[in-house]
């Protein structure tokens, strides 16, 4: 179980004071983030048609409704108290006799760190997805005796993980590797290490099982849903789909910010040449041990989304990412270096932090416009004569706020992570929903159609920026790219 000490309880409230600074930019843009659209305006959460019926359980325990009830910045807030307990669950299991500068130090990219921005933007998922989070903390670092008992809970948790957040299984492989790989580091014997990591990953692979066949088997996925859950099918184009989904992941993950990426690159260089040297183990082993484990955690970046058909290419399922870069924090801290590594850990730090930051504005930024674009169509809308039984249709896609175009461009995170909906005919019409527009849903037939109708037709309004046609009961909404 977890005992919490003095030590501990010094590491949990430096930890909120550092994330509290840190996602103050999140909390003061206060904008709408994709699905929050949707949900602010009281639609049914909906999370059980990708598969995640608990995630609608946990936010019933917060608003006491099964609607999207907006308690922003709530989640938010009591995601950072659930992110600071993941870094003392994982202290107290894998950095329990260290002091508290270096706890704190290996905890931080759990949360400072710029693949989990996406997570965190979400109004309303951020809650469910960090809970996600800290039941894989629990599950890898606790009830960890080979008894049936203890293999029941953690297959309990691994499966209520699943019907939260399937990602953040990436985040608890990486957690019982990294256990595994500092116990090697420390003397621990090979064979026994490594038949606790493959209990780890069997139990996490019986849980999958029991979700398929419980939990998957009664619920009707959404389009969403089954073209991103279903795996790569064996045949002769398996390995071939796999290394495609690799090459996609790695080059995803190398458009971190700049400086970002030269700390990780330097905490790897400092790792191999430099290895951990307080243990029992020689200098070799040590750093053959560090390069297994350098790789293994790369890979478990994307973790099982490797496997999949059509995995979700976001910054938000790379949740095996911070596990990597606290094993790099910790051999760092642990090597021979001395200022250079304090240097190293602060530039990857500060250029997080600062991403944050520069990512809150553009949210800001990109929001402003999108309100100020949305009026100005709704306007016209009303002035030739809209009614709320009219169905909108749009063409083209949202352009980015011109206070945005140079980060956008130059910033491929910052460029990764911005939503740009308004020109979408889904989240569009939720945009246009929040200004009072009925929302009547086209179907593909009826999209065809409208794109037809407007061949040879003159706007009743157009601009540099959109032109509008009205075709009967449609209103076309053509956006100037």
């Amino acid at each position: 179980m977890i005992n919490f000490t003095t030590k501990d309880k010094k590491v949990f409230i430096i930890l909120n004071i550092i994330g509290m600074f840190y996602i103050l930019p999140l909390i003061l843009s206060n904008v709408y983030y994709v699905d929050d659209y949707r949900r602010s305006l009281g639609y049914y959460y909906e999370w059980e048609q990708a598969g995640r019926p608990l995630a609608n359980f946990f936010m019933f325990l917060l608003t006491d409704s099964w609607q999207g009830i907006d308690i922003s910045p709530m989640p938010l807030l009591l995601s950072l108290l659930l992110l600071s307990f993941c870094g003392i669950i994982i202290n107290n299991r894998v950095f329990k006799n260290y002091e508290v500068q270096k706890k704190i130090i290996i905890s931080l990219p759990i949360l400072i760190n710029p693949f989990f921005l996406g997570n965190l933007s979400f109004r309303f998922d951020c809650w469910t997805m960090t809970i996600a989070q800290f039941m894989s903390a629990i599950a890898a670092t606790t009830f960890r005796k080979k008894t049936i008992s203890d293999c029941i809970i953690r297959i309990s948790l691994l499966t209520a993980i699943l019907s939260t957040y399937q990602a953040s299984l990436n985040f608890y492989i990486s957690i019982c590797f990294l256990i595994m790989i500092v116990d090697l580091l420390n003397g621990s014997k090979f064979r026994e290490s490594l038949i606790c990591f493959i209990i780890d990953f069997f139990l996490m692979m019986v849980s999958f099982v029991i979700y398929k066949l419980c939990i998957i088997h009664f619920i009707n996925f959404s389009s969403y849903g089954e073209s991103h859950s279903s795996f790569i099918h064996m045949n002769k184009f398996f390995f071939k789909n796999i290394f495609i989904n690799i090459n996609i992941f790695f080059h995803f993950i190398c458009q971190m910010p700049r400086i970002y990426f030269l700390s990780i690159v330097s905490l790897i260089f400092i790792s191999i040449i430099f290895p951990y040297n307080k243990g029992p183990v020689s200098k070799t082993k040590s750093r053959m041990i560090i390069i297994t484990g350098i790789v293994f955690f790369a890979f478990s970046t994307p973790g099982l989304c490797l496997l999949l058909e059509n995995p979700v290419m976001e910054y938000r399922t790379l949740l095996g990412f911070p596990v990597l870069v606290m094993f790099l924090f910790y051999i760092a801290i642990n090597s021979n270096v001395k200022y250079l590594k304090n240097l190293i850990i602060f530039l990857n730090l500060f250029s997080a932090t600062s991403t944050c930051y520069a990512y809150g504005n553009v949210l800001y930024a990109q929001n402003l416009y999108r309100e100020n674009f949305a009026g100005h169509i709704f306007n016209k809308l009303l002035e030739n004569g809209y009614k709320k039984s009219d169905k909108i249709f749009l063409i083209g896609r949202e352009p980015i706020s011109p206070a945005n175009v140079f980060a956008i461009k130059s910033n491929p995170a910052l460029r990764n992570l911005i939503p740009i909906q308004l020109g979408n005919s889904k989240w569009g019409l939720f945009v246009f929903a929040k200004l009072g527009a009925g929302l009547t849903l086209l179907g593909p037939a009826e999209q065809e159609l409208a794109k037809e109708s407007i061949i040879g037709m003159k706007p009743v309004y157009s601009d540099f920026r959109f032109s509008l046609y009205k075709e009967k009961q449609y209103y076309i909404i053509d956006i100037n790219e």
